[in-house]
Order: structure tokens, then sequence, then C-alpha cells
């Protein structure tokens, strides 16, 4: 769960700090759903053996697909801050949210050891939610406002 609270300050903080400084609402869910992408993707290239294991193993070129997620979120971090990719990063991020929630329910069945999935399916009950929170704020901010 540690992973969670991580990930939800990382957000939070960045939009904080944006607001302070005196950017718009929208400027700081932005900067803040930005600040999340890039520290995300960096797992995947600080510790990519453990997201492998989030990987079914009958699924060919794991290691690249991890790489090239971590690769995708940090273009997604970075083309939301964008004025002229903006709107599409914010389509993609959506698209992207669900296509790997099918992944954490999947490492949590198989209790992998890395970002709180070793809780079992329980961590699902707090995991799916944050998923479906991340899209919600994506959708307001990056799509809405």
């Amino acid at each position: 769960m540690r992973n969670i609270a991580l990930m939800l300050l990382v957000l939070l903080v960045a939009f904080a700090i944006a607001r302070i400084t005196g950017a718009s609402a929208e400027c700081a869910g932005k900067v803040g759903i930005a600040s999340l992408f890039c520290f995300t993707a960096l797992g995947h290239f600080a510790k990519p053996a453990e997201m492998l294991e989030m990987l079914p193993a009958w699924l060919p070129a794991r290691r690249l697909i991890v790489i090239a997620g971590g690769g995708i979120e940090l273009a997604f971090g970075i083309g939301i801050l964008m004025p002229a990719t903006s709107h599409a990063a914010a389509i993609a991020m959506i698209v992207f949210l669900f296509a790997v929630a099918p992944l954490n329910v999947y490492s949590a069945c198989h209790r992998v050891r890395f970002g709180g999935h070793s809780a079992g399916p329980r961590y699902l009950l707090v995991r799916l939610p944050l998923q479906a929170s991340i899209i919600a704020w994506v959708w307001w901010f990056g799509l809405h406002i």
C-alpha cells in the first residue's frame, strides 16, 4: 500500500505546488498527472525485473514491453503539458489506464512482489478505485476544463 500512498503524494503535492505558485486549476491538474506519469515511468527503467513479474510469462518480449511502457508513460507526462498535444495525450492516457488495469488484476491474483500486489486480490479494493480516480482526474483536467 506504500506504493499507492506514494503515487497519491506525487500527484497531490505537484498539484498543490502548481496552485500555490499561481497556476490555474487546469494547469495544476495537468502538472499533477504529468508528475504521476513521469514518476511511474521511472519504475519501468529503475526496476524492470520487478515489473516483468507483472506480465504473464507467456507474453513475448516482456522486457521490451516494460521499457516501452515506461517510455509511453513518460511521453504522456510530457504530452499532457504541451498545448498542442494535451487533448490527445489525455485521451491516450485514459485508454492506457483502462488497458493496463487487467495487469493489476493479474499481478494481485498472482501476488507479485512489486507495487503492493503481494497483498493479493484485496489490494484491488484500493488499486482499482485509485485507477478509476486517476482516469477521472485525467478526464477532468485534461478534457473537461
